[in-house]
C-alpha cells in the first residue's frame, strides 16, 4: 500500500512537472535550415543549433531545476519537526544549489569572455551569441 509521504511527494513532483512545462514549450524550430525552402545547412548552423541547444538549458531548464530543489529543499525544512538533522541537510541543499548555480553561469561567462578576449570568428561568436 502506499503511504501518504510517497503520495504527497508525487502529487507535489506532479504539479510542480505542470506548471513547469509551459517553460519547457515553445512553437520555435531548433533547426532553421536544411528545411523545404531554406538554404542547406552548413558547420556554422551546427555551431548555432549547439549554442540554441546550451542557451535551452542555461535559460529554461537549469532555473527550473533550481527552483524545483529550493522547493523541495523548503519542504523538508519545514516538516522537519525540530530535526535538527534534517533542517541542516535542507539548508545544505540550499546552499549547494546556489554553489552550482554560480558556478554553472560564471563558467559560462568565462568561456565567452575569454573567447571574446581572444577575438573570437565569425563561427565563433554565432556560436556564443545564438543567432
Amino acid at each position: 500500500m502506499i503511504n501518504l509521504k510517497t503520495k504527497t511527494l508525487t502529487s507535489i513532483l506532479i504539479f510542480l512537472f505542470l506548471v513547469a512545462m509551459p517553460v519547457f514549450v515553445s512553437g520555435e524550430s531548433l533547426v532553421k535550415c536544411g528545411n523545404e525552402g531554406q538554404e542547406a545547412c552548413t558547420f556554422a548552423d551546427l555551431l548555432a543549433l549547439v549554442g540554441s541547444v546550451i542557451d535551452f538549458i542555461l535559460t529554461q531548464l537549469v532555473p527550473a531545476i533550481a527552483v524545483i530543489g529550493v522547493i523541495w529543499a523548503a519542504i523538508i525544512m519545514m516538516t522537519s519537526a525540530g530535526d535538527p538533522g534534517k533542517f541542516d541537510t535542507a539548508k545544505r541543499a540550499i546552499t549547494y544549489i546556489a554553489i552550482g548555480l554560480a558556478v554553472i553561469y560564471l563558467s559560462w561567462f568565462l568561456v565567452k569572455w575569454f573567447i571574446a578576449a581572444l577575438g573570437g570568428t565569425e563561427m565563433t561568436t554565432k556560436f556564443l551569441d545564438n543567432k
